[in-house]
C-alpha cells in the first residue's frame, strides 16, 4: 500500500473519530431521575434514622476452601439468633461469586445477575441485618477489573475468608416497601 493511500485512510479515520466525538458531546442527554416531575427532594430525615442501638456481641467467622459465603453468614445469624446487626467486614478469596446489581434508573428497577468463576480477591463485604435478614453488598476483583453488587447465594471460598458480624440491641429494625416499592429500613413494631 502506497503512502498516499495510507494517508487518506488515516485522515478518514481521524475525521470519523472527530465526528463521533462531536456527536456524543453535542447530542442531548437524557435526564435521569427516579422522582416524579413535581416532587421536591426531601431533607427531612426525622423518620429515616434509628438511634439507640448498642453493640451486644461481635462474631468473627472463618471460612475455608469450598465453604459458601452467604449461606455460612445466614447459618451464623440463625444459630446465634441475630435479629439486628451488621456485617462490618469481609476479606479473603473466592473461586466463584454470584451477585446482582441495578441496570436502570427508573421504576421498577431492573437487575442484572452475574456469576463469576475465577480466582477473586474479596475487597469488601458489608451490610445491615434487620429482623434476622442480611442485606449485603460485595466488591471483588480479578487481574483486570473490580466489580460489586448485591451478594447472592453460591459464592465459594477459594483459600480463606474472614467476616466480622456485629449483633445489636436497642432499636430493632425490619424492612418494608416504601412508596416506590423498595424494601427500606423501618423500626420493628
Amino acid at each position: 500500500m502506497n503512502i498516499r493511500k495510507k494517508t487518506r485512510i488515516y485522515v478518514y479515520l481521524l475525521s470519523f473519530s472527530a465526528f463521533v466525538m462531536l456527536y456524543l458531546l453535542l447530542s442531548p442527554k437524557p435526564v435521569i431521575s427516579v422522582m416524579a416531575k413535581n416532587e421536591v427532594p426531601s431533607t427531612d430525615i426525622s423518620q429515616k434514622y434509628f438511634p439507640g442501638a448498642k453493640i451486644k456481641e461481635v462474631y468473627r467467622l472463618r471460612l475455608e476452601p469450598g465453604d459458601l459465603l452467604l449461606e455460612s453468614i445466614n447459618e451464623l445469624i440463625k444459630r446465634e439468633n441475630i435479629k439486628d446487626g451488621a456485617v462490618t467486614l469481609g476479606i479473603g478469596t473466592l473461586s466463584e461469586c454470584c451477585m446482582h446489581w441495578v441496570i436502570t434508573t427508573g421504576f421498577p428497577s431492573v437487575q442484572k445477575k452475574e456469576t463469576i468463576k475465577a480466582p477473586l480477591e474479596l475487597l469488601s463485604l458489608q451490610g445491615i441485618i434487620a429482623d434476622g435478614v442480611p442485606h449485603l453488598h460485595i466488591s471483588v476483583s480479578d487481574t483486570s477489573r473490580a466489580i460489586g453488587g448485591h451478594i447472592e447465594e453460591g459464592c465459594k471460598v477459594l483459600y480463606v475468608l474472614e467476616v466480622v458480624i456485629e449483633s445489636y440491641e436497642g432499636t430493632p429494625l425490619t424492612r418494608r416497601p416504601n412508596k416506590y416499592g423498595n424494601n427500606t429500613l423501618q423500626k420493628l413494631n
